[in-house]
């Protein structure tokens, strides 16, 4: 059985491990954006305050975007063009970066999406 997930938000910035997401690169979530990840992470989180319970606020985003196959397909173009704005990228560090963080907000904003 999957573990409970609970909706935080980091009071400055933060970054969720790629191992525990899921993902293929660490997540760099903003501050107070609000992020599902697993409950114990979470509560370390809330302990440690790094981050509060976003679960109000988090509710009311998830309603805003829940179960809209346009939000999922128009997150799923924005991962694609962010690859293929990081692969234009070359050798060029700045643009490579800007692409990483791009990437990096885009499959967190497509996940949101699928785990609701």
């Amino acid at each position: 059985m999957a573990e409970k997930k609970i909706w935080v938000a980091f009071r400055n910035k933060g970054v969720l491990p790629k191992a525990l997401m899921g993902t293929e690169k660490d997540i760099n979530v903003g501050p107070h954006e609000p992020v599902r990840v697993p409950e114990t992470y979470g509560n370390h989180l809330i302990a440690d305050r790094f981050a509060y319970a976003a679960d109000e606020l988090a509710k009311q985003r998830a309603a805003a975007r829940k179960g809209t196959a346009k939000s999922i397909a128009a997150a799923e173009k924005a991962v694609a063009d962010a690859k293929e704005t990081l692969d234009k990228a070359g050798d060029d560090l700045a643009a490579k970066a800007d692409a990483e963080k791009a990437l990096a907000a885009a499959e967190a904003a497509l996940a949101a999406l699928q785990d609701n």
